[in-house]
């Protein structure tokens, strides 16, 4: 199960961000409290559901992230422009 991954990786399950182009893994990984980014790349027409969608890892955008995913309590700070 999803839970048992992350205590194996010595984490909680809302301290895992869990990828996947499928979206009934995606399910079960956020039923688990795992964080989840469905990634539809090109030509991939799978339905993703709710979960928060990209193209690419490169294009996760890691302040839709939550705070014990990526590490931190705070809010990550603007980018600077």
């Amino acid at each position: 199960s999803y839970t048992h991954i992350a205590r194996e990786l010595g984490l909680s399950a809302d301290e895992v961000l869990f990828l996947s182009d499928v979206g009934a893994e995606l399910d079960a990984a956020r039923a688990a409290g795992l964080a989840t980014v469905g990634l539809r790349r090109e030509g991939n027409t799978t339905e993703l559901g709710e979960h928060a969608v990209a193209p690419s890892f490169d294009a996760i955008d890691l302040d839709t992230i939550p705070p014990a995913v990526r590490g931190t309590t705070t809010p990550s700070p603007a980018p600077d422009e």
